[in-house]
C-alpha cells in the first residue's frame, strides 16, 4: 500500500480546521501522514492540531507570515508520502477518502 501525505494549509481559522482534522483522524487507511502548515497571524491552530493529531502527524509554522502559495508549497516540501494531497482547512473528507 502506498503512503499518503495530506497537507492542510491554514491561516487564522482553527474553527474550520477542527472539522477538517476530525475527518482526517477518521480515515480508514492506516499510513496517512498529515501536515498542518499554520500560517497564523492572529489565531493559532496548535490546540486544534493537538486535539486530533495522530502518529506521524506534524504541525509546521513559518518564522514569518507567508503568502498563501508559499504556505502550500512549504507543506508539500515537508511531505514524505508516495502521493500528496493538499486540502484547504474547510475540507471535510469521508472516512474512506
Amino acid at each position: 500500500m502506498p503512503r499518503f501525505s495530506v497537507v492542510v494549509p491554514t491561516r487564522d481559522r482553527p474553527d474550520f480546521l477542527d472539522f477538517c482534522l476530525e475527518g482526517l483522524a477518521s480515515q480508514t487507511i492506516a499510513d496517512v501522514e498529515v501536515i498542518v502548515t499554520d500560517n497564523a497571524t492572529q489565531r493559532s491552530a496548535r490546540d486544534v492540531f493537538d486535539r486530533w493529531a495522530g502518529s506521524g502527524w506534524r504541525y509546521v509554522t513559518p518564522e514569518r507570515p507567508l503568502p498563501m502559495h508559499e504556505n502550500f508549497e512549504r507543506g508539500c516540501a515537508e511531505a514524505s508520502g508516495d502521493y500528496v494531497a493538499v486540502v484547504i482547512d474547510k475540507t471535510v473528507l469521508h472516512p474512506s477518502a
